[in-house]
């Protein structure tokens, strides 16, 4: 507070509050006047808008040295491409190979090659956290800019210096890694190694196995560049068609479309709430408190009673369906119904009471519910 005055929602991103205000998801039309050179929109204004893109999708992985630290090699396949940038002083009649005589060579080709086709989405499997990490670390070590923006406009990577968790933004194109976007689905398996989750969605799997590897790996790009490039090919490919047969690149899209989280975001639950909570607050006249540490009365989880081990008869199983979202419906948990003030409540946790009159939350979670049920299916 200052002077006395209370402020709220100041920790809203005034660009954020901006498009979710203007129910905007994840289409957008924009309107205003065009400048000549067709690079700028003056008086410019947005709309939600239904616009169901057809987008250039990448799927890319990369080779490297473990011994000398660089990459050997950088593969992309899409609907219209299947290519392979390696380094090599051999020459190739395979239309798939790009060779070039050094690293640095490679990376500027790449940049001019992903600056012409202008893919809209690169997929991979740990493409951020490795993949790309990588190719950001050796251009640095060649003083080169990482551009492979949208008209060669830098991209930027962030994360502590050894965390294992990156990210990346790249000006006008989106990053999805696969192994994100299963978890989000709720898939589950064992090991999430591309060889591994290949087997079983696609009965596939990567041409060469075991922690040992890339000696494997170095020996053929030195002594069989061939069989080199169809291995690193077919990781991309391995990606390709798990994203097509789980429809992984729709799901993201139903996910934006619902929240409005930003399309190469596949986590962020608290934004997608206030995304959609907030404006209907608003619309009530209320605005929402600021985010604050001070100490809160949490409320009890499930309980999980301790299992006897043995060997039991008629045995039965229950599942509560969706049991934390059941109970917001049921009991109307909301952040406005607690506070509001009126006769009718449903009595809650340690004293708490909730308006039976005045919720937001609960419908929302029914509207989410029905829209995850026709996305599942």
């Amino acid at each position: 507070a200052r002077n006395n005055l209370a402020y709220y929602e100041h920790d809203v991103r005034p660009d954020d509050r901006y498009i979710m205000e203007r129910n905007i998801r994840g289409e957008v039309k924009m309107q205003g006047y065009l400048s000549d050179d067709n690079k700028t929109l003056h008086q410019a204004k947005m709309k939600p808008s239904s616009y169901s893109p057809h987008w250039s999708i990448w799927s890319l992985d990369i080779e490297t040295s473990v011994t000398r630290n660089c990459i050997l090699s950088i593969a992309v396949v899409s609907d219209q491409i299947e290519v392979c940038f390696m380094v090599t002083n051999q020459t190739f009649s395979d239309e798939r190979i790009y060779s070039f005589d050094d690293e640095k060579s490679l990376l500027l080709a790449f940049m001019r090659f992903t600056k012409l086709h202008c893919p809209n989405i690169i997929i991979g499997w740990n493409v951020i956290g490795f993949d790309l990490n990588f190719i950001d670390q050796r251009c640095h070590s060649f003083g080169l800019k990482p551009a492979f923006g949208v008209d060669g406009l830098n991209w930027n990577v962030r994360g502590r210096e050894g965390s294992s968790k990156r990210f990346i933004s790249i000006p006008g194109r989106a990053v999805l890694d696969g192994i994100d976007l299963l978890k989000v689905a709720g898939y589950h398996f064992d090991s999430y190694s591309l060889d591994n989750v290949s087997r079983e969605i696609l009965d596939d799997g990567k041409l060469l196995h075991g922690s040992q590897r890339w000696q494997e790996i170095e020996r053929l790009h030195e002594e069989d560049p061939l069989a080199f490039v169809d291995y690193n090919l077919q990781d991309c490919w391995l990606v390709w068609r798990i994203f097509k047969k789980l429809n992984l690149i729709e799901l993201q899209q139903t996910r934006v479309d619902l929240t409005g989280i930003p399309f190469a975001q596949t986590g962020g639950s608290v934004q997608a709430f206030e995304n959609q909570y907030l404006p209907l607050l608003h619309k009530l006249k209320r605005a929402a408190p600021n985010y604050s540490k001070e100490e809160f009365i949490a409320s009890p989880g499930g309980f999980v009673m301790s299992s006897v081990p043995g060997l039991y008869k008629n045995v039965l199983v229950f599942d509560f369906k969706s049991l934390y979202p059941s109970i917001i419906r049921t009991f109307l948990v909301d952040p406005l119904a607690r506070v509001s003030q009126s006769t009718q409540r449903v009595e809650g946790f340690i004293g708490a009471s909730y308006s039976k009159e005045t919720s937001i939350l609960p419908n929302l979670i029914t509207e989410l519910a029905n829209a995850r049920e026709d996305a599942k299916a």
